[in-house]
């Protein structure tokens, strides 16, 4: 699960985009892979390969797709699914898709303290 996140964080720090979007899906893939559910993987494996053609047509429209993710977010999927705490987990993931529609409405990166407040703030 970590070496996932390792493989996403390294490809995001080169210079090929593609290459990046390739590793953040094989990321996403392997939480619908430990998941045990034949089916949320094979509805996945359909989406990932259509997001990721949109992504590629897109990018010229909406530079915002070629933000890299703030790191916070997959760590604190990872790290909340290791602990096994669900709502930490489920937190994390909304936390993740909040960011990602900001990111689709906006021309700057949205600041991570707006997409998940700090503990205790």
């Amino acid at each position: 699960m970590f070496d996932a996140i390792e493989a996403v964080e390294t490809a995001y720090r080169g210079d090929d985009l593609a290459a990046a979007w390739d590793a953040d899906m094989a990321f996403h893939r392997t939480y619908c892979r430990l998941s045990g559910n034949g089916r949320l993987l094979e509805l996945f494996d359909q989406l990932a390969s259509q997001t990721v053609l949109l992504m590629r047509t897109s990018l010229e429209s909406r530079a915002s797709l070629g933000w890299t993710p703030p790191v916070e977010l997959h760590r604190g999927i990872a790290q909340a699914i290791a602990a096994r705490d669900v709502d930490r987990a489920t937190e994390a993931v909304g936390a993740h898709f909040q960011y990602t529609q900001d990111r689709l409405r906006v021309s700057e990166p949205p600041r991570l303290s707006s997409v998940a407040p700090e503990p205790g703030g």
